[in-house]
Order: C-alpha cells, then structure tokens, then sequence
C-alpha cells in the first residue's frame, strides 16, 4: 500500500487536517496515517505530557491556552473525527516514544512498521517551506519520503479555534463533529468550567441517532428535524430544562417517517425504534414520550414533550407561524405557549375539514 502521514499537535484537529488528508488520497494513496505529536520542538510553550511533565522545567501554559489537554485528549477527538470507510488511520507512536517529536524518528518507525510500496508521502503545509531546512536531519528526510506540500484550508488553525473557544466567539463550524462533542463534554481549551456540562455519552448518542436519522428521511425532512431540534434547544434554554435532552428529542422525533408504514403513528413507531434499536428505557422516558406524541399531544405530557410538540409546529420552516411565538420573551410558562399553538393548529386543521385528535382536545381543555 502507498502511505502518506499527516503530524500535528491536532489541539484540537480540525476541518484543514481533514482537507489535507482528503489532498493525499486524492493523489493516489491508499492510505493516511495521522500522527499527533506528543511535543513539537517548534513549540516549545507546550509542556511534555506524560512521564516526561515531572522533568520538564518549563510552566504549565495559562490563558487562551491549551485548557489542560491531554494526550489522551487529542487522540480521542482525533478518532472520533474521521469519517466512515474513509481510508484514514492513527497512530501513537509519537506519543508512546515521549520527548520530543522529531520527524525523522517517525518517518524511519512508520517504514519499518507499515511497510509502504515506494516512497512514504510526507504531507506538509507550504507555510512550512521556509523553515524545514531547520528540521532536524532535512535531507534526509527528503531522501526517504515525498513531500506533498499543500495549502492550508483557509486560515483555519488550531489556535484560531483554542482563541475562539477561549473568547466565547463561534467556533464548532471550524471541527469536526466527533472533536466539538469532545471538547464540549470536557470544557477544553476554556479558562472556566461551564455549569452542569452533560455527559460525554449525550454527545455520543446525538451523533449515533442524527446519522440514523440523516439515512432514514428525506433531505427536506432532515432539515425539518434539524430545525426542530434547534427550536428545541432554544426552549429548553428558556424554560429551564437540558438542552442536549431536548436536542436529541428534536433530531429523533420523525425517525420513522418514512419508514414503511404500519398500524402505529409515525410517532410511536420512532419511540419504538429508539428502544428497539438504540436500547432507549426508563432513563429516556422522557425522550420517547416527547416522539411518542409529538404530533397530537396528551393530557399531562411532560415538559420535554410540550417542547417537542411546539417546536414541531414553530420552527423556522414552517410558514403562516405567528412571529410572536418565536419571541421567547413574551413567554413566561411552556403552558401558555403551548395553548396559543394548539390554538392555531385547530383553526388550521379546520380550515382544511379535519378534526382534531382527542388526545389533543383534552390536552387544550387541560392548559385553559
């Protein structure tokens, strides 16, 4: 096989990394080797992790910084990163041979271990050039490997997205979804913790059920239920209740649209594809009510299922919404909210000569 490796700090990887793997295989490589480093000695102000942090004698770094990430860290940003059956792999070498990171160290391991067909692709940004000379053992390196110099994606860097996060600017279009669930779980790269920041298995399980939903509808209906997971988040916010609770609601409450249809709604038959499926139980009972009856309500429904049920109706897409509803300022319980829109869905559904769910006339004549 013909290998190409890509190094870095990856502090975190972003979209460029991607863009530059993406470059190499389009060239004719079977495969990219990403490679984190465990220290760069062109970046001396990150301390040697691992073993080596009791010896070294430089200061933890502090401000804008690195957010106490660790190698472990990177790695796991990293492999959650890479997409699907794309021919792209890790290794920790670096980081298992501690010290510092030098490229010829690890251009001689990788043709020893891997064994490639001709020369090891080395890929490098041009903003590199100047410098390589200054690499430890530069011709050498150039003697056993192709240097497959690449511009950069943009201005994308890793310590443009560590100053983003840092400065509570908007960063998560800069990474790779599997790198923002990660460094959101574990407040990196930022100088204060967030309160009551959700566990890492939400992420997991947002991105797990979003790629299923993505297979399962249409373009139009993934960007509906994008929409109201948006929508969702933004309520829960105001309401006081778990945004990624109700993100994952809103993502998953038309699952089963369009799956053949059967003697259950399309409601029920995604809560029931949730249990099925993903093991969804008692610690998402929530979840599955707020799919379960999404689209005709009932009678003492949980917070989380009124979110869900208005948020189906009110997000951005949908036309004739009365624009007051979605200035959250003018709400101060779900209840009064959710009356005024089911309210409107009567008037809708009689100008179109249908009846209402029973389910949902009981739910109205409960809220007024």
């Amino acid at each position: 096989m013909r290998y190409a490796i890509l190094g870095g700090s990856f502090n975190p990887v972003h979209n460029g990394h991607l863009y530059l793997a993406g470059l190499a295989l389009a060239e004719g490589y079977d495969c990219v080797i990403m490679i984190p480093a465990n220290q760069s000695p062109f970046k001396p102000h990150l301390p040697l992790q691992g073993k080596s942090d009791k010896d070294s004698p430089l200061p933890p770094p502090c401000g804008g910084g690195w957010g106490g990430v660790s190698p472990q860290d990177r790695l796991d940003m990293l492999a959650a990163s890479i997409p699907p059956a794309m021919p792209i792999t890790i290794d920790d070498c670096e980081i298992n041979r501690e010290g510092v990171s030098y490229t010829i160290d690890t251009v001689k391991d990788i043709i020893k271990r891997y064994g490639p067909d001709g020369k090891l692709g080395l890929i490098l940004g041009n903003d590199l050039k100047q410098d390589f000379h200054l690499w430890k053992n530069a011709e050498e390196i150039q003697s056993l490997c192709d240097i497959l110099w690449k511009d950069r994606l943009g201005d994308i860097s890793s310590t443009l997205v560590r100053k983003k996060i840092e400065n509570n600017e908007e960063w998560r279009y800069l990474v790779p979804n599997g790198a923002r669930y990660i460094i959101e779980d574990r407040n990196l790269y930022t100088s204060s913790l967030r309160a009551s920041a959700p566990p890492r298995e939400i992420f997991q399980l947002i991105n797990r059920i979003e790629t299923e939903v993505r297979a399962l509808v249409n373009t139009t209906r993934y960007i509906h239920s994008r929409s109201v997971a948006i929508t969702a988040t933004a309520l829960a916010r105001h309401f006081g209740l778990d945004p990624s609770r109700a993100y994952l609601a809103g993502i998953a409450h038309d699952i089963a649209k369009q799956i053949e249809p059967g003697p259950m709604t399309h409601g029920k038959a995604g809560a029931q594809l949730l249990k099925d499926r993903f093991g969804f139980g008692k610690n998402e009972k929530d979840i599955l009510e707020a799919v379960e009856k999404h689209t005709t309500g009932a009678p003492g429904m949980c917070d989380l299922a009124k979110i869900i049920y208005i948020s189906d109706k009110i997000e951005p897409a949908r036309r004739k919404v009365r624009p007051e509803y979605r200035n959250l300022g003018l709400w101060p319980t779900i209840d009064s909210l959710l009356a005024c829109v089911i309210e409107d869905v009567f008037e809708i559904l009689k100008e179109k000569g249908k009846i209402p769910s029973p389910d949902t006339i009981k739910l109205l004549e409960g809220l007024q």
